[in-house]
């Protein structure tokens, strides 16, 4: 019995952890943590309570060699840990009704086992309904705001100190004797420490993401800005331009008078056509944005181009029609837009081509958005550039295609497509109507 009560409880560890962990693991991996498991626990079994810092312990180090998201991980094993404690506490609640003290469940192996089993059943329930309905539910809402580290950055102290809380009870509780009275206790403190918890979180998180929104918005307010004021600029070149033909023109004059049709061909290209051109292609790029009616997303799209034409970047910008409406919440259609324009204007520097092409095209069923860029180095498949810990030069770099990632999942009516194609780099974005 003594086997299967140490089996049912390296279940009852393992199943909050495999719940929530950020990536899945594979049969062998989940063989492997269960074994860790398994002789953690049953070395703690054979001394005292306070050896449960060696099944977290051992746990840790395991899973943190298998991936690069260690925080992640660390806020996993402690949640489930937390978790599997409180449950522990409350099943054994429920027993002392039936006449089934504490100290008699810790005696007897068999009322163990079913202890565990009964554990398993509420345990394998609430860990459903938290990683298939609250969590990703929580995770929508904060999604447009914060990034999953920020999120993470921020519930970890309190977590911690949830942990050591817990992990000090159960040490002295060894000492003092689990008798029913102070489970009773425990069960109280782990209740109002999880209150607390979930309540200084959230006020946390309330203040985060409001600071957030007003750095958003003051940020889309200084590229419109941007906007503005580059429109402003090219109006008084206008004015210039136009005050300046009639003295454009009687320069040209004297060639006539004096029939130096050579001389005047040379100033002609040399002088005046380059000024001009220029001035037209910059009035035809940002006479494009007229068009785009979406004030976020035009300062926005906007200063990045413009940024990128001061750089030296060949710009191409087309949007024809005026565009209203965008299937998807202008505050994650920003944060997505900006990371892939960054992310194009830092390659098209450092390409032979140095180009950038931005385009919006409106269907009657869809709105698709077009972001090319040139680029060059070696090509890298888009599943390993949008990892997390991807972080090599190439052709496009891997910062914040992750958090693009995460804000794409959240919306099923949006087709993602890349293309690498003759070092031409494509993100096309398709936001179906319905």
């Amino acid at each position: 019995m003594l086997v299967i009560y140490i089996f049912l409880a390296s279940l009852l560890y393992m199943l909050p952890i495999i719940a929530f962990l950020p990536f899945r693991l594979s049969l062998k991996q989940l063989r492997t943590l269960f074994l860790i498991l398994f002789i953690s626990l049953f070395f703690t079994l054979l001394t005292n309570n306070s050896s449960v810092i060696v099944v977290l312990l051992s746990v840790l180090i395991y899973l943190c060699h298998l991936t690069q998201k260690k925080l992640s991980v660390i806020c996993v094993l402690f949640f489930s840990y937390l978790l599997y404690a409180i449950i522990d506490h409350c099943i054994a609640i429920f027993f002392i009704p039936f006449g089934h003290s504490v100290p008699e469940l810790q005696q007897n192996y068999v009322h163990m086992v079913l202890f565990c089993c009964v554990s398993l059943i509420v345990e394998s329930f609430i860990c459903f309904l938290l990683s298939h309905f609250l969590f990703p539910f929580i995770k929508k809402k904060l999604a447009s705001v914060l990034d999953s580290n920020e999120i993470l950055k921020l519930i970890f102290p309190s977590l911690f100190l949830c942990l050591l809380i817990f992990l000090l009870n159960i040490i002295a509780g060894q000492g003092l004797g689990y008798t029913d009275s102070v489970i009773f206790f425990n069960f109280a403190l782990f209740g109002c420490c999880a209150v607390w918890t979930l309540f200084s979180t959230y006020r946390s998180l309330k203040t985060l993401i409001a600071s957030h929104r007003q750095q958003q918005k003051e940020q889309a307010y200084k590229a419109l800005q941007q906007y503005t004021e580059k429109i402003e600029a090219m109006n008084l070149e206008l004015r210039a331009f136009k005050h300046d033909y009639a003295n454009i023109m009687l320069s040209m004059s004297e060639y006539f008078e004096t029939k130096d049709f050579d001389g005047m061909q040379s100033y002609f290209y040399e002088k005046v056509l380059p000024f001009s051109q220029s001035f037209t292609q910059d009035s035809f790029r940002l006479a494009q944005f007229n068009n785009l009616k979406i004030p976020e997303l035009k300062g926005l799209v906007s200063a990045k181009l413009i940024y990128a034409h001061e750089l030296g970047i060949e710009v191409q910008i087309e949007i024809l029609e005026p565009i209203k409406k965008i299937s998807m919440d202008s505050l994650d259609l920003s944060r997505l837009l900006g990371i892939y324009l960054d992310n194009a204007v830092e390659a098209a520097q450092d390409s032979e081509q140095r180009m950038v092409s931005f385009a919006i095209v409106s269907f009657p069923d869809s709105v698709v958005i077009s972001i090319k860029n040139s680029y060059s180095g070696t090509d890298f498949s888009y599943s390993q550039m949008k990892k997390i810990s991807f972080s090599t030069k190439g052709p496009l770099r891997g910062i914040g295609l992750y958090n693009a990632e995460e804000i794409l999942s959240h919306y099923p009516n949006v087709l993602h497509q890349v293309t690498m194609k003759d070092h031409i780099f494509e993100h096309q974005l398709t936001f179906l109507i319905s």
